[in-house]
């Protein structure tokens, strides 16, 4: 089976034996987008592709022009990464969104859902048929030993540094506990923030955070971290988190589609723009360590229950069999 990979995420480890065309990737203007559909053209053509795979919005509105000009007997599958639907916009925009949704996944045979949350949130807006969505959990090979965690020290976050991931609200809770001893904040991860979040914390006068930018070694930082705070508006079910729960880190998340479904008694899910909240539930897992233990026992369990690679892997390749 060959496989076609744009647009991997900066520093991504991409296998040799894999296609990697990036500019299928770029949408800077209407001719940028005709080239990209041309050429997922040219190379179903070259390749006999039988299925394409399309995940998150970019790749399914391209390969939605390409059914749209060019109908070839393919099967098209679409994996979200969580909806564009899911952002709280205003009520007006809201509804265009969803209808726009509508249209591009109406070519799609199969869509992918990460987690139980992104597929209801499919069915209420009815954006495609219920016999169209499937849910396969996003799993991982972890990297990590787990460790139990005994005392909270070290908060960390392992994410994109960008508008979803909401770093200045980690600033903020970071902000807010400038003052208690023997704890510090770190978020790894490159993105069009991290300059600004870095002012930020240099305006601020903060010395209990810092933006580390990209990093190869993950596992450093969840072995260093004793609890993983994502700040995220919206997820469909992120790696970032899989693997802190693999590592056996206790979970501080946003109450949101994609958090909830990785929190069953593993730390605290805490209502978006809450930074009171997030920080007294940390005040609190300081003074009581037996808590933490029991939260980071309570990851290792949920990552050992649902999200390891092979459930994912045997999903999709279902799904690739049954099309081809």
């Amino acid at each position: 089976m060959t496989f076609l990979v744009s647009g991997a995420r900066d520093n991504a480890d991409v296998p040799d034996d894999y296609i990697q065309y990036d500019e299928l990737s770029s949408y800077r203007n209407p001719l940028a987008v005709i080239k990209s559909v041309y050429k997922i053209l040219k190379l179903v053509r070259q390749n006999k592709v039988d299925v394409i795979h399309a995940h998150s919005t970019i790749a399914a509105v391209l390969v939605f022009f390409f059914r749209l000009f060019f109908w070839r007997k393919l099967v098209l599958i679409y994996t979200p990464h969580a909806y564009l639907s899911e952002k709280k916009t205003g009520r007006v925009k809201s509804k265009i969104v969803v209808l726009i949704e509508k249209m591009y996944m109406s070519v799609y045979d199969k869509v992918i859902n990460v987690s139980y949350q992104e597929r209801q949130h499919a069915l209420e807006h009815k954006l495609t048929t219920t016999r169209k969505q499937i849910v396969i959990r996003n799993g991982i090979e972890s990297q990590s030993k787990p460790v139990v965690k005994r005392r909270l020290e070290h908060v960390v976050n392992i994410a994109r540094c960008d508008r979803q991931k909401n770093p200045f609200e980690f600033i903020r809770i970071a902000q807010r506990l400038r003052n208690v001893l023997d704890l510090d904040f770190t978020f790894v991860g490159d993105g069009k923030l991290l300059d600004a979040c870095r002012k930020e914390v240099q305006n601020l006068k903060l010395t209990n955070i810092k933006f580390v930018g990209f990093s190869h070694d993950v596992d450093k930082w969840l072995k260093m971290g004793d609890v993983f705070l994502s700040t995220s508006l919206y997820e469909g079910l992120p790696f970032s988190v899989i693997e802190a729960e693999a590592a056996g880190l206790p979970v501080l998340l946003t109450n949101v589609v994609g958090h909830q479904e990785l929190y069953r008694d593993n730390g605290f899910l805490y209502e978006l723009g809450d930074v009171d909240g997030a920080a007294d539930w940390i005040e609190q897992m300081k003074k009581h360590t037996k808590r933490v233990s029991y939260f980071s026992r309570q990851s290792i369990a949920i990552y050992m229950e649902r999200f390891q690679i092979s459930k994912m892997v045997e999903g999709v390749e279902k799904i690739y069999e049954e099309g081809k």
